[in-house]
């Protein structure tokens, strides 16, 4: 409403970044520290408000054995969309079972703790280092309503989800089912 003597207020311009669509962009790369020579597996995560560097952290037992960026996660299934993650390799092809594809906001991808690459390393305590694909599908499919896995990101998975391993990816997308998908998820270069 207009009142006589009084002016329209200033019109505010919104800044262009309002106007940015939300998205989360999510990488790995090798930080090399130049003081001590050292490298360092970090993982990138940017969204439009920050860009998030984390190290990997190292945890060592007694004995000296390295357990580098071994993760525990408990993913609970959604009624659509399942466990929200894909995965490919396995112990017929000479390669671990990994993270092939990571589905936007379903369960694997709100836990923000796992990511392209990681290797299957158990499956609701039971070790599938070894498993075929297959195997590590089935113990999936048949869980409850939650699972616990351990994954480990390994530098060198990136390298073979590009190539064909011969069989398809297995979508864990949807748990009722079958249908197998080839796989097009593009994976980060990692320096060797």
């Amino acid at each position: 409403m207009n009142v006589a003597g009084s002016r329209p207020p200033d019109l505010i311009e919104r800044p262009g970044s309002l106007l940015v669509p939300t998205w989360t962009k999510t990488g790995i790369a090798l930080l090399y520290n130049e003081e001590n020579g050292n490298t360092y597996d970090i993982r990138l995560k940017l969204t439009k408000e920050v860009l998030t560097i984390q190290k990997q952290d190292v945890v060592c037992v007694s004995g000296g054995e390295s357990l580098s960026n071994r993760r525990t996660i408990v993913l609970r299934r959604q009624a659509v969309g399942g466990f929200g993650l894909s995965i490919k390799g396995g112990a017929e092809h000479r390669v671990p079972v990994v993270i092939s594809k990571i589905f936007k906001d379903q369960a694997a991808d709100q836990t923000e703790m796992l990511f392209v690459g990681d290797a299957m390393i158990q499956v609701n305590g039971i070790n599938v280092e070894n498993a075929t694909h297959e195997e590590v599908v089935q113990l999936l499919r048949s869980t409850g309503e939650e699972v616990t896995i351990t994954v480990q990101f390994l530098r060198e998975a990136p390298s073979f989800l590009k190539l064909p391993l011969g069989t398809q990816e297995e979508n864990l997308n949807d748990a009722t089912k079958k249908a197998v998908t080839p796989c097009s998820t593009k994976c980060p270069d990692i320096p060797k």
